[in-house]
C-alpha cells in the first residue's frame, strides 16, 4: 500500500515479478495458496529489495548468530570486527567498515559447504543473494544445475551462479528464479498446501531450521493471503497441470465410519484434490 511499503526499491522486485509469473508453473507453484506461501518467505528474506546480505552486526550477536564465532579465535574476531555499541540510536554509535564487514562474512561462512577457507573469499561471494538469500557455494551450484536440468524455457542459456555469483544480487531474473529453483529443488510444495499458521511452521522449517522469523513470515503470510484473495479460490482455480493430480489429505478429521467387510471403524480423514 503506498505509504506503508515496507519494499524500500521497487525496482528489482518490479523488474522481478515478471519471471515469477513465467517460471512458477515450472516448480509447481500453481495454486493460490502456494503463491501466498512463496511471497510470504522472499518476503521475510529480502523485503522484496535486499538481494545482498550484510554484515552490520554487533559484536556479541555475531558469537549467538554464527558458530564460526564461538571458538577462541572466533570470539577475539567478532570484538575486532563487530560494532562496539549494540544500540543503533546511541550518540557513539558507528557501523561496521566495509573492510570489516568482508572480514566478517569470510569468517562467518569458511570452510563449510564447499565455501573454502577464510583467505579465500568464498565466504564474501556465497554471501545470502537473490529474493531468496541463497547461502554457501554448494547451493549456488546445486541451484544452477537445478535450473538448467529443470526450468529453462525452449533453447534459454544455461546459468552458472558459482561463477555469475553477483548475478543474484544485481539481475532480477537470476534473483528470481534462484528462489525459485530453492523451493523446488526442497520439496517446499509438500507442506505449502494449507492456509494456516502450522502450515507456515512446516514451510518455514524447510527453508530456515533455527525459524528464524517465524512470527513475521506468518504475519506476511496473512498479508498475502489477503491480497491474493487466497479465502475466494475455489479448489481447483488457478491451476494449471499439464500432468498430475495433487490429493491433500488431512490428518485432523475425527469422524469414523464402519468398514462393511469387517467390525471395526476407520478415521474419515477430509480429501481435498486439486
Amino acid at each position: 500500500t503506498k505509504g506503508n511499503s515496507l519494499i524500500k526499491d521497487l525496482t528489482m522486485i518490479k523488474s522481478g515479478l515478471p519471471y515469477l509469473n513465467k517460471y512458477r508453473k515450472k516448480v509447481g507453484i500453481n495454486t493460490c495458496v502456494r503463491k501466498a506461501h512463496f511471497l510470504a518467505q522472499i518476503s521475510q528474506e529480502s523485503k522484496f529489495y535486499d538481494l545482498e546480505e550484510g554484515f552490520n552486526y554487533y559484536w556479541e550477536a555475531l558469537i549467538s548468530t554464527f558458530s564460526a564465532f564461538t571458538t577462541i579465535d572466533g570470539r577475539k574476531n567478532a570484538k575486532k570486527w563487530g560494532r562496539a555499541i549494540k544500540d543503533r540510536n546511541a550518540k557513539e554509535y558507528k557501523a561496521v567498515t566495509k573492510a570489516n564487514e568482508e572480514n566478517i562474512v569470510n569468517w562467518a561462512y569458511k570452510d563449510k559447504n564447499s565455501n573454502k577457507n577464510f583467505a579465500s573469499g568464498d565466504g564474501s561471494k556465497y554471501r545470502g543473494r537473490g529474493f531468496k538469500q541463497i547461502t554457501w557455494k554448494s547451493n549456488y551450484k546445486s541451484l544452477s544445475e537445478y535450473f538448467n536440468s529443470n526450468m529453462k524455457i525452449d533453447n534459454e542459456a544455461s546459468v552458472d551462479w558459482v561463477t555469475n555469483y553477483k548475478d543474484l544480487t544485481y539481475k532480477s531474473k537470476d534473483a528470481m528464479v534462484s528462489a525459485l529453483a530453492y523451493w523446488a529443488k526442497n520439496n517446499i510444495n509438500s507442506v505449502a498446501n494449507e492456509n494456516n499458521a502450522i502450515s507456515v511452521e512446516k514451510v518455514t522449517k524447510k527453508i530456515n531450521s533455527a525459524l528464524k522469523g517465524l512470527t513475521e513470515r506468518k504475519q506476511f503470510f496473512k498479508n498475502a493471503v489477503k491480497i491474493l484473495k487466497v479465502n475466494d479460490c475455489l479448489k481447483g482455480s488457478e491451476i494449471d497441470i499439464e500432468k498430475g493430480t495433487v490429493i491433500i489429505v488431512s490428518g485432523t478429521d475425527t469422524k469414523k465410519e464402519k468398514d462393511p467387510a469387517q467390525s471395526i471403524y476407520w478415521v474419515m480423514y477430509k480429501t481435498s484434490v486439486y
